[in-house]
């Protein structure tokens, strides 16, 4: 027998109210054959994945692997040693992103003029791995490597050099203090 052909009627959580069960109910849902009457409200309904949803699942994770930046574009990290936010990298952000990502404005709710606001990240935190830049996404955005979601955008200022990446790079495998 294919699994779910039992099912006769699904049960609806808010209101409790028994409903004929539909051909994709029977596939997708399980349903305990014994209900206590009293849990009622508490009834647990167990997804069963039908192949068709795992199928689509496992194309789509191969779309977004496609979509991963190609970290092998990143330019090298500076071989510069004991670099420090202070004194080293706050002056690069001064320069290219204060304007959206300072005090005064914080697209994508990320600032970058201090340490703690950097590791802490924006929307999409956090924006860095400390130990490993290849992993960081802030690095892939001012690196350009996504033009979706490259920093500075298109005539908002001047991108990094490739020296200025490569500090940044050393920066956060250095632990990014």
């Amino acid at each position: 027998m294919a699994a779910g052909r039992g099912i006769r009627s699904v049960v609806d959580p808010q209101s409790g109210a028994v409903h004929p069960a539909s051909p994709i109910d029977r596939e997708c849902f399980d349903v305990p054959s014994v209900m206590n009457q009293r849990s009622r409200r508490n009834r647990l309904i167990r997804m069963k994945t039908p192949r068709s949803v795992l199928i689509a699942l496992a194309a789509g994770s191969l779309s977004l692997a496609a979509a991963d930046v190609d970290v092998s574009k990143l330019p090298p990290a500076s071989t510069k040693k004991d670099l420090t936010f202070a004194s080293d990298i706050k002056p690069l952000f001064e320069k290219s992103c204060f304007k959206c990502h300072g005090e005064q404005k914080q697209k994508g709710k990320l600032r970058v003029d201090s340490l703690e606001a950097v590791l802490k990240g924006g929307e999409n935190a956090p924006n860095v791995v400390k130990g490993n830049s290849a992993k960081s996404t802030l690095v892939h955005a001012v690196a350009r490597l996504d033009a979706d979601e490259a920093m500075p955008p298109d005539g908002k200022g001047d991108p990094l050099s490739k020296e200025q990446i490569g500090l940044i790079r050393a920066w956060i495998d250095q632990g990014a203090k």
